[in-house]
């Protein structure tokens, strides 16, 4: 039996499927039927895919006690506004390559632009690891400034990483699409986690040892991820997939050519939908609902573990839930899908209103009981994973095969501009409470 290697604009690799699909039964319509999934592999590498996609934002804003240690010396301004300011580095950087990633598509393969991210996140999470055991305090500004630019580093990076990830996916299926997604969702509960565990580990009393434990956790990470890459392409599935892109991008050469705007105008619902659902998140999260405190009495879980729990915690556990449960109930139209994401808006007032910056606030309190946060969290943070998830899963599947991986690019930059909206409106929030 032959074997013959296909080659794309975006993905150079070799194809040899006949003996993988020699057996396999056809579908309706006399198309060969992909090869299984064995053990749920590919599933699982657009997992890891997710979890390293995010890891870099998620560490950021998960490591409030680290950096407030790391600040404390440095200007008032600075150790106040310091996660407005990484937030909004992280995302602004984020969409701006997000953006170029599509049109990077066409100039460099998909390994060398995954790949590349991926080893330059491993070298920038070691260089923040060692940077944890260097004495800051005497420059606490000057190091405010490094890790803005290791921020900008790090999220260049992962905009790339992720733009190219998704769009690899929405060639795939929609369940590959859930996979990537949820495993963005446990980068957020592993970032939570860690952060739990290196403040126990120190009895909360050292942030800058667990910041080691922390950031040396992301590295392992990454180089998994790095691992994982290399094998997932080399999947049956994977080839097969990768081989039908190759097939119809043959074909739309010879057929007229879609602009941009065309895709764009066949999903701008969704893309609506995905943009306003981290617009509302990252209005609030993490800068807003961190500044929460507790209104009981001091304890360990009242004090020290609060925010790591009822904020991070509590939101990305909801939001892995969210997530995971869109990949097998899909019951929302798109209509509905639309309206539930502008109703989002109502967790904006209803956070601001908890006990949000106690010493400084001059406004009532109105939600006076840790009750309140909980199940505010609770809600919001499922609502997040839930519809951002099908927004992504159903965009794509509004053009034809040809066009998803182009329509999956912008599915990311929609994500991406909703949360550097987010963050410049959490940044104004802050300042009007």
């Amino acid at each position: 039996m032959s074997r013959h290697r296909a080659r794309t604009p975006d993905f150079t690799i070799q194809n040899d499927l006949q003996n993988e699909l020699e057996d396999q039964p056809l579908i309706p319509g006399g198309q060969i039927q992909p090869p299984r999934d064995h053990y749920n592999l590919s599933y699982l590498a657009m997992v890891v895919f997710g979890l390293a996609a995010l890891l870099p934002w998620n560490m950021f804003i998960t490591a409030t006690s680290y950096f407030d240690k790391k600040f404390e010396k440095g200007s008032p301004f600075v150790h106040k506004q310091f996660e407005n300011f990484i937030t909004i580095f992280s995302q602004i950087t984020n969409v701006a390559f997000l953006f170029i990633n599509v049109s990077l598509q066409n100039r460099f393969s998909a390994f060398v632009r995954i790949m590349g991210s991926l080893l330059v996140m491993c070298l920038m999470f070691v260089m923040t690891t060692i940077m944890v055991k260097i004495d800051t305090h005497t420059w606490a500004d000057g190091f405010f400034g490094l890790t803005l630019v290791t921020v900008v580093l790090f999220n260049a990076c992962a905009g790339v990483f992720q733009g190219g990830i998704f769009g690899l996916a929405a060639s795939f299926t929609p369940r590959h699409i859930q996979g990537f997604m949820t495993g963005q969702g446990v980068g957020g509960i592993f970032a939570s986690v860690a952060s739990i565990i290196s403040l126990a580990v120190t009895n909360g009393e050292d942030p800058i040892q667990s910041g080691f434990y922390y950031f040396l956790a992301a590295s392992l990470v990454i180089i998994v991820a790095l691992v994982m890459y290399p094998i997932f392409l080399n999947l049956p599935i994977s080839k097969f997939y990768l081989d039908r892109v190759t097939d119809e991008l043959s074909r739309s050469f010879k057929a007229p050519t879609v602009s941009s705007w065309t895709i764009i105008k066949k999903i701008k619902w969704m893309l609506f939908s995905v943009w306003a659902t981290f617009c509302v998140t990252l209005t609030v999260f993490p800068a807003v609902i961190a500044s929460i405190k507790s209104v009981s009495a001091d304890s360990p879980l009242t004090t020290t573990y609060f925010t790591p729990v009822t904020c991070f915690l509590l939101f990305n556990f909801g939001d892995f839930v969210g997530r995971t449960v869109a990949g097998s109930v899909q019951v929302l139209t798109r209509k509905w899908l639309v309206i539930l994401t502008i109703t989002r808006v109502i967790f904006i007032p209803m956070f601001a209103m908890c006990n949000y910056h106690p010493d400084e606030r001059t406004t009532a309190v109105w939600f006076n009981n840790d009750a309140f946060p909980i199940a505010f969290m609770t809600v919001f943070s499922f609502s997040n994973g839930y519809l951002a998830s099908l927004a992504m899963m159903y965009g794509p599947s509004q053009v034809p095969s040809d066009q998803q991986t182009t329509a999956g690019a912008f599915m990311a930059f929609g994500l991406g501009l909703g949360l550097m909206s987010g963050a410049f409106m959490s940044f104004a929030l802050n300042a009007v409470l």
